[in-house]
């Protein structure tokens, strides 16, 4: 049950998707309903082993904001954004400070919330229609693919950039 406007139900894969310097990254895809809050250790995990570091800050929904996560976010120096749990201070000027920077961290979303739009609408992820499952998974993949090429074919040297920085090649010369 999600309570949306057109339909009370939702039906088909759960997919989870981080967008970094452009590129839509697949992070989980699934079929069993699950709270999203609870991958996001794995994620940054996945990042940390992506990349070889860990990212600065987290733009999430805030289902993301457990107590559980901000710990672990607080460990490693990773700022989660949106404003602090329990109740806002008294403090009116505080709490407008808290408001105005909630409101640049909703901005700065944007980005990761129109990856779902623009997929759905411009590249038929609201309309997989295949019968199996592992079709299915290969069918929500390609349409990141897809996604992605496109922001490679923008720069031609965007590949070379994007495998240097990701897979940390070493150039060798004799």
């Amino acid at each position: 049950m999600r309570g949306k406007v057109n339909t009370p139900v939702e039906f088909g894969a759960k997919v989870s998707v981080s967008k970094i310097e452009g590129y839509a990254f697949l992070e989980t895809l699934g079929w069993e309903p699950y709270n999203e809050s609870t991958k996001l250790k794995e994620h940054v995990e996945d990042y940390h082993r992506r990349f070889g570091y860990y990212p600065q800050s987290i733009l999430a929904d805030k289902i993301y904001r457990t107590r559980e996560n901000l710990r672990y976010c607080n460990e490693l120096g990773i700022g989660l954004a949106e404003p602090p749990l329990g109740r806002p201070p008294k403090e009116q000027e505080v709490y407008r400070g808290m408001l105005k920077e909630s409101r640049r961290d909703e901005i700065d979303r944007i980005p990761i919330v129109g990856v779902f739009g623009v997929a759905k609408r411009k590249y038929t992820l609201g309309r997989v229609r295949t019968k199996l499952v592992e079709t299915s998974e290969t069918t929500i993949a390609l349409v990141i693919l897809g996604m992605n090429l496109k922001n490679i074919l923008r720069d031609p040297f965007a590949l070379i950039k994007w495998l240097l920085k990701t897979y940390r090649f070493r150039l060798i010369l004799r």
